[in-house]
């Protein structure tokens, strides 16, 4: 995708132009492609992950 944007600033002729657009979508992007990583992968309750576990098993009548 960022290749992508790259090469729609550059084949539109805008290489001599004076802003490198590209560079706000692929900022704010990874910002988020971060804080997305950080809310999936890292768990700052590993128990939160067991209760919810537990919690849905109980519901299907198959829990503790």
């Amino acid at each position: 995708m960022n290749a992508g944007l790259v090469g729609i600033w550059f084949f539109t002729g805008s290489p001599s132009g004076v802003v490198f657009w590209p560079a706000f979508p692929i900022f704010f992007w990874g910002i988020f492609v971060g804080v997305h990583n950080l809310s999936a992968y890292r768990s700052f309750g590993r128990g939160r992950v067991q209760r919810e576990t537990e919690k849905i098993l109980r519901e299907e009548g198959r829990g503790p």
